[in-house]
């Protein structure tokens, strides 16, 4: 997809890549970057008015935000209110 001209990620793509990979980065640095976007990401679906419940395409394209994944995240991170705004 492209934004003002530059070719970016769809925002549930990067959502699913960043889910995928957080637990398996190497350093804690990169966990902690990968958390915030990962955090950022509910957010800005809230904002955007944009809902990704079951049984949709968009929901297809986030296959690793998982049940067992936002418990998890949550349990570490926090924004429990946020993950069951967009994903229920």
């Amino acid at each position: 997809m492209a934004i003002y001209g530059a070719k970016v990620l769809k925002p549930t793509h990067l959502l699913n890549t960043k889910c995928g990979s957080l637990w398996e980065r190497g350093s804690d640095d990169s966990k902690r970057k990968d958390a915030a976007d990962i955090k950022f990401l509910p957010g800005w679906f809230a904002d955007e008015g944009r809902r990704i419940p079951s049984g949709t395409k968009d929901r297809a394209e986030v296959p690793n935000v998982t049940d067992v994944f936002v418990a998890e995240f949550v349990k570490h991170h926090g924004g429990q209110s946020l993950w069951n705004e967009v994903f229920n």
